[in-house]
Parts: C-alpha cells; structure tokens; sequence
C-alpha cells in the first residue's frame, strides 16, 4: 500500500475565532485532535505542519514527533 505525506497548514489566527488552532475542545487543543486522526491513518507516512505560530510548532514537536 503507498503512502502518502500530509501538509498541513495551521495559522496562528483565525479572522473568526482567534487561536483556534490551540483552543482546547474536550481536553486538548483543537490541532491535536488533526494531528491524532493523521497519526492513525494507515495511508499518512508524516506528517509535515506549516504554521506561523511558534507555540504550535513547539507543541507538536513535544507531543507529535
């Protein structure tokens, strides 16, 4: 089975709902919730996070790397 590379882009802001990425949704930030669903699919080799916010890159680094 290939697999495939995810990209995935996270801004820091969102014009509607600012820090969205990190809000936490039943107990954690809304990107992990993402980043859990790519993690457990069989057809994700990685998973690469475009972002601006340097919070979020630290804290998929810590918890997704």
């Amino acid at each position: 089975m290939k697999k495939v590379n995810a990209l995935v882009p996270m801004k820091s802001n969102s014009e509607r709902v600012p820090n969205k990425n990190i809000r936490i949704i039943s107990g954690k930030p809304l990107f992990h919730w993402i980043l859990e669903s790519l993690s457990n699919s069989k057809y994700i080799n990685n998973i690469i996070i475009n972002t601006d916010s340097s919070e979020i890159a630290k804290n998929a680094k810590a918890n997704f790397d």
